[in-house]
């Protein structure tokens, strides 16, 4: 067959799979194909797809840029600023918190469980000559709680009340009306670019059941103690003559309670200093 004749055949084959168009003379054309416009229709859908393809790529670079740069700029440029709900929060090496010590840098910050605060106000306590200058440029978390000054960051081995009295200092910061939160410092809480370390969840737990566990002793009714020198004893009952005086509390901070008999059956409760009625003499 000429070539002609087969550029003939294939474009009535074409517009023979057109659902829209009923032309019965379809098969009949007069001008052939030539080889441009074959090529045209082999190419054209294979540009389209590669630049659809760049498009995309374009597209998620964009959208990925700002995330990336922020990352790498805070890797290998120190600290960068990032907003969180409208505040301005910095990212903390531990050598650039240290700089932030009145002296190095007008500002005196701390960090405590890995949060840096602001503490420029409180000069007079953290300045060079306060009382409180150890805790500044430094994560001393576990310092709040045991009084050492050189004590570090870890907290992990303290026991639940000492775990809360660390805590309670978190919050004193951070509800002090002079003081702010300025962000986070890379170490044993969070990283370098401010994202929390798997540590955090176990403290935040530890704390919370902490806490439970102080709110539930905190409704239990305390015994009545009435000492008497004559006696050289003190006497020990309840308000609630229905109830009875058992120990409570941590083995190291054991104190006297008074518990209903249904409470003394579920609860295991030991005595207190051997009391084993609802009133007690007990020799001091």
């Amino acid at each position: 067959m000429p070539a002609d004749d087969s550029n003939l055949v294939r474009h009535r084959r074409r517009l023979d799979l057109d659902p829209g168009d009923d032309d019965d003379n379809d098969g009949v054309v007069e001008t052939p194909l030539d080889d441009a416009e074959d090529l045209v229709w082999t190419w054209l859908p294979l540009a389209l797809v590669a630049f659809a393809v760049v498009a995309l790529g374009s597209m998620y670079f964009i959208s990925s840029h700002d995330h990336m740069t922020s990352y790498f700029h805070t890797i290998h440029h120190g600290p960068r600023f990032i907003m969180t709900d409208g505040q301005r929060e910095v990212r903390l090496s531990r050598q650039e918190l240290a700089s932030y010590n009145g002296v190095d840098k007008s500002k005196l910050y701390l960090a405590i469980l890995g949060q840096v605060f602001d503490v420029t106000a409180g000069a007079r306590h953290y300045g060079v000559n306060g009382a409180y200058r150890h805790f500044i440029g430094v994560d001393r978390s576990r310092a709040f709680s045991s009084g050492i000054k050189t004590d570090g960051e870890d907290i992990t081995t303290l026991t639940d009340s000492e775990l809360l009295s660390v805590h309670k200092w978190l919050s004193f910061f951070a509800h002090h009306k002079e003081y702010s939160r300025v962000g986070t410092v890379e170490g044993l809480y969070y990283d370098q670019i401010g994202h929390a370390q798997p540590i955090v969840g176990t403290i935040r737990s530890r704390i919370r059941q902490a806490q439970a566990q102080v709110d539930a002793e905190a409704s239990i009714e305390r015994c009545n103690m009435q000492w008497t020198a004559d006696a050289g004893a003190t006497t020990i009952w309840c308000q609630d003559a229905s109830k009875y005086p058992r120990a409570y509390g941590s083995s190291d901070n054991s104190m006297c309670g008074c518990f209903t008999t249904t409470e003394l059956a579920t609860q295991n409760l030991p005595l207190y200093k051997a009391c084993t009625d609802k009133r007690c003499v007990v020799p001091s």
